[in-house]
């Protein structure tokens, strides 16, 4: 969300209706991004288990697989990390 926060904000200002596009979008990712941190926090403190399991779900050719890649290499997983090392 930062990476999109700095993209808005280096982005040229002098068309107005750009500026101001970019000024919403900028602080709807602020609250989105506050709100996932509250959120977060709830699990933290109110997790029952170790390890918490994730569903996607929706229509086909929707991106759902492209998500859950992108979070494996985000997120380090062992198994991808494996997979995808160069001899």
């Amino acid at each position: 969300i930062e990476n999109l926060q700095n993209i808005f904000k280096n982005t040229n200002d002098e068309d107005e209706k750009l500026k101001n596009f970019n000024e919403n979008a900028s602080k709807v990712f602020q609250k989105l991004e506050l709100e996932s941190l509250k959120e977060l926090e709830s699990l933290k403190n109110n997790e029952e288990w170790e390890n918490f399991t994730i569903a996607f779900y929706g229509e086909t050719n929707a991106g759902k697989s492209t998500l859950i890649e992108g979070l494996r290499i985000f997120f380090k997983e062992e198994s991808k990390k494996k997979s995808t090392r160069t001899i």
